[in-house]
């Protein structure tokens, strides 16, 4: 772990809530939104179908 993260026990603690709470797969459906709406304008520049 990098040195300004907390203890390795509060990281796995809050991935392990967040994993079983549904906060993980919200932030990668976002993210993944937030890239394929950024991907969409740059395929249609370049004449590519996604």
């Amino acid at each position: 772990m990098p040195k300004d993260f907390p203890p390795k026990s509060t990281v796995w603690r809050y991935f392990d809530e967040w994993r079983h709470n549904g906060t993980l797969d919200t932030i990668h459906d976002l993210l993944r939104k937030k890239v394929r709406t950024q991907e969409k304008p740059h395929a249609a520049h370049h004449g590519e179908r996604r």
